[in-house]
């Protein structure tokens, strides 16, 4: 980094005076030397003499006019006071020169001078500890002419007013001793050449600027050259020339704070710029740079930290946003970062094991300009932000570099990828979002060998020749558990030229475009592939999955969903097909062109065919619910006939409040309806079940006893929740019922029998013929008893208990059948039964209407559910049969909770409403609803 560093001979050029010459200033006989007053309107023409412990003082309104120093305090314990005027001529004229121990100066008026070496105030290195304060004007013309100028260690100085100078070496306010504080609240404005706002040589300087500084020629705003320096700049400072940085600290171990405005115009003038190592530069105020590889901060020290809260702009070539040369720094940006010139990165880092992170924005839109950049080795570099950039989004060079993108990054220049590493042995991580447009551009490239990358966000690419992820290197690992999408002709979402690549897609790729793929191996032996997501090839693209020369082993894992042609190339090819857990249908077709091809099928507990080089994965989720909706539609006709049995009101005789009046009998209808979720289980996906129905029945007392017949009708409706598949089926049903009441006892048994049909759609996925869908017709029966017991306590006022369990068993036969509809995934499936068992323990509690004219009832119980594991035969279209045995109808217990109310509407005719809710284990829940009328001869 350049400072202008040109130290003058300045104010210390009084040193070099002749030391009779000296003599005769000090003893002439018009000198004054003793404390003086310079009152109102009284002018003098001599210098002003100071011994120990005198007083200087000009009054405003007095004035001094001097050729040569206008006050010159050579005693300790001087204090010195202008409210007036100091007006000197001549070299080595300063306005106030002060030689010893203990001083103590405050200008309020205004000191000018005019003449080479002559500062408006000066300490020498005699005077430590001095304390200078400017709420006036100071005003220098000639070389090295410095406002303020401290020697000595331990100064003070304070600007309040306004300093300016106008000659070249000539500052603001300089200080050259250790353990300096200097503070501008006011104004500085330094004209020429190597003329710096406040500058500091000694170690451990303090310097606050909340005021203004501006310089116009290659002159800095701050400087300082020492150790242990701090700086805040929460005011404002202005350069205008080339070289000219706004605050630059060449020691080590500074720390400059910036709340206020920096900017500067010039090339290689940087904002802040430190040299140092263990340097802390932090910015949440403004920064603007205009030039040449002028950087917003600069860092070339190792082990600098370096964060950025505010805005930061750059407009010129090569003109970082934040640049960082040395080792070991770490680059925080939380607020912009803005550049618009050729190669200017946002934040460029050079140095081994840097930290950069990102949580803000940056925008770069000049050709070649990276948002984030690092050449040095084990670099970690992170956004979770936004990065706009017409060059590359992150960009590293270095081995073992840690690349992580969890925000966003545009880019929109052509080849310049999002993200990028050149190095061994790197890891890139997307989980946010990238977003590349253009020719030959990629959201991921990696060059070199051994690299880790891993997508679980969304990249989207637009262009011919694009990559989503290109791996170029041996030993690569790639992941995908996002989405990649790709627009553009010779495209690939995920390109791999290098040997022993493992490519795996648990995500979503899709490509559209002439001869574009989804995941392309290029060249190199012994690669694998392993889809358990999918990988579309749409539009005028055509392949899904390309091989090359080498052995390429395919792994299918659940959920695999692939359209577009597989060819895996020459070479001792595999696939391995691993049929577990629930999955959409699909059918896959492999080549293997100029090499062989061997296909596996390992066990799981789901239903896949080989044929040929034909695989065929069975989503069994219809078979499955078949039996569970004939369930359903059993327990919905039961729990009708059983509420029905119990609903009469409070009469003499039998149990009481279950037997109608002496023997009139009875007519009753109702309609019902039931939805019910099942969880994902075995081979079996979540589905829905609709299903509604009519019930009717006829009932007379003999006896003891109640007797009755019924009949009705049901249809039901499953869906998958992925559309994978649907049954629509339709039942009619006979049957009789009874009780038996003895006491507070009551007994009901009721007997079904039904007939089915079923339509079914099974959608497939081929991926060569797209979208198809194999559709099923068949018949069934089933027959269906039931039994009750329920115990009545009494508690008076018309209020019972009515603790109760139930048993229904349902077995049924389902026809055989042979699907249709799709070109090479037809299946031809067996008959088989259907069983279902289903308890249930209830506690109800019930209230008599006080009229007698209708009744409540809250009920809440426990029910349990198993269904049959009956095995069927099934064969995909021109291959041999297999027995299947059915999962996903597990065991299914839980309680569930339900209200009843029945009201005479008219002497014979009463209105019967029941819902009920239903929550299991494996996110099987239901909800039941009737509603009927009961009619009495």
């Amino acid at each position: 980094m350049q400072n202008n560093n040109n130290r003058p001979v300045s104010c210390t050029a009084f040193r070099l005076i002749p030391l009779a010459a000296l003599i005769a200033a000090l003893f002439a006989p018009a000198a004054q030397a003793t404390s003086f007053v310079i009152a109102n309107g009284e002018t003098v023409t001599t210098p002003q003499l100071l011994k120990d412990d005198e007083t200087g003082v000009v009054q405003a309104g007095g004035a001094i006019n001097t050729i040569g120093p206008g006050i010159l305090a050579s005693g300790i314990n001087n204090t010195v006071s202008n409210n007036g005027t100091i007006s000197t001529k001549g070299d080595r004229s300063a306005g106030i020169d002060a030689r010893s121990l203990n001083i103590s100066i405050a200008n309020s008026g205004s000191i000018s001078t005019a003449g080479n070496y002559a500062c408006g105030i000066r300490s020498n290195s005699d005077t430590v500890n001095a304390v200078v304060s400017n709420s006036g004007s100071i005003s220098t013309k000639g070389t090295y002419g410095y406002g303020i100028y401290s020697e000595g260690a331990g100064a003070t100085i304070v600007n309040s007013g306004s300093i300016s100078t106008t000659a070249n070496m000539s500052y603001g306010i300089y200080s050259e001793g250790d353990n300096a504080s200097i503070t501008n609240r006011g104004s500085i404005s330094t004209s020429e050449f190597a003329a710096d706002g406040i500058g500091s040589d000694g170690a451990n300087a303090i310097i606050t600027n909340t005021g203004s500084i501006s310089t116009t020629g290659r002159s800095h705003g701050i400087s300082l050259t020492n150790v242990n320096a701090t700086v805040v700049n929460s005011g404002s400072i202005l350069t205008t020339a080339d070289n000219a940085h706004g605050i630059v600290s060449m020691g080590d171990h500074a720390a400059v704070t910036n709340s206020g405005s920096i900017t500067t115009k010039g090339s290689r003038a940087f904002g802040i710029g430190a040299d140092g190592v263990n340097t802390i530069l932090t910015n949440s105020g403004a920064i603007s740079t205009a030039g040449i590889a002028a950087y917003g901060i600069s860092s070339a020290g190792a082990n600098a930290s370096i964060t950025s809260s505010g805005a930061i702009s750059t407009a010129g070539k090569r003109a970082h946003g934040i640049y960082s040369v040395g080792a070991n720094a770490t680059v925080i940006n939380s607020k912009s970062i803005s550049t618009t010139g050729t190669a200017s990165a946002g934040i460029a880092a050079e140095g081994d094991n840097t930290t950069v992170i990102n949580h803000g924005t940056i925008s770069t839109t000049g050709e070649g300009a990276p948002g984030i950049a690092s050449s040095g080795i084990n670099a970690t570099l992170t956004n979770n932000g936004t990065i706009s950039t017409a060059g590359e989004g992150m960009l590293s060079m270095g081995d073992n570099s840690v690349i992580t993108n969890n925000g966003t990054i545009l880019a929109a220049d052509g080849m310049a990828p999002a993200m990028v590493s050149i190095g061994a042995n790197t890891i890139l991580t997307n989980k946010g979002g990238i977003s590349v447009s253009g020719f030959a551009v990629d959201g991921i490239f990696s060059s070199g060998a051994n690299i880790g990358i891993a997508n679980s966000g969304s990249i989207s690419v637009n262009g011919n020749y694009a990559y989503g992820i290109y791996a170029h290197g041996a030993n690569a690992t790639v992941t995908n558990s996002g989405s990649i999408s790709i627009k553009g002709n010779n495209s690939y979402a995920i390109n791999s030229d290098g040997a022993n690549a493992s490519i795996t897609n648990s995500g979503s790729i899709a490509v559209t475009g002439p001869s574009s793929a989804g995941i392309n191996v290029i060249a190199g032996g012994n690669n694998v592939i392993n889809v358990s997501g999918s990988v579309m090839a749409t539009g005028l693209a055509t392949q899904a999955i390309v091989g090359a020369d080498g052995n390429e082993t395919l792994n299918l894992l659940r959920g695999a969903r692939i359209v577009g042609a597989i060819d895996l190339g020459a070479g001792a090819n595999t696939v391995n097909v691993t049929a577990s857990g629930a999955m959409p249908s699909s059918t896959i077709g492999i080549g293997s062109t100029g090499g062989t091809l061997v296909i596996n099928r390992n066990g799981g507990d789901a239903l896949a065919f080989v044929k040929g080089s034909t695989i065929a994965m069975v989503d069994t989720t219809n078979i499955t619910a078949a039996q569970t909706s004939i369930g359903s539609v059993s327990s919905g006709i039961f729990q009708a006939v059983n509420r029905q049995l119990n609903r009469a009101p409070v009469v003499d005789g039998g149990a009481n409040g279950t037997q109608p009046n002496a023997t009139q009998a009875n007519g009753w209808g109702q309609m019902f309806g039931k939805y019910a979720k099942h969880g994902s289980s075995g081979a079996a996906l979540s589905f829905g079940d609709h299903t509604y129905g009519v019930i009717g029945g006829y009932e007379q007392r003999i006896g003891e006893y109640r007797a009755g017949v019924f009949g009705g009708a049901a249809q039901s409706r499953v869906d998958t929740e992925r559309n994978s598949a649907s049954t629509d089926s339709n039942a009619a049903f006979v049957g009789v019922y009874g009780q038996y009441a003895k006491d507070n006892w009551v007994f009901n048994g009721a007997l079904a029998l039904g007939y089915s049909h079923h339509n079914g759609d099974r959608r497939v996925l081929d991926n060569l013929y797209g979208n198809q869908t194999a559709a099923a017709d068949y018949h069934g029966w089933f027959l269906s008893p039931s039994v009750a017991v329920m115990r009545i306590f009494d508690r008076g006022s018309g209020f019972s208990w009515r603790p109760s369990a139930e048993l229904n068993y349902t077995y049924g036969r389902l026809g055989s059948y042979s699907e249709n509809g799709t070109t090479r995934s037809n299946l031809s499936v067996g008959s088989r039964a259907a069983q279902v068992l289903n308890t249930r323990l209830q506690l109800a509690a019930r209230q008599d209407f006080a009229d007698k004219k209708g009744d409540v009832e809250w009920r809440g119980g426990l029910s349990h559910t198993r269904y049959g594991d009956d095995t069927v035969a099934m064969a995909l279209q021109g291959a041999g049969s297999t027995r299947y045995g059915m999962t996903g109808t597990g065991n299914v217990t839980g309680p569930y909770l339900g209200a009843r109310g029945r009201m005479q509407w008219k002497p014979s005719l009463s209105l019967v409403g029941d819902v009920e809710f239903f929550h299991a284990n494996n996110s099987n829940r239901s909800i039941t609803a009737y509603l009927g009328l009961e009619y009495r001869f």
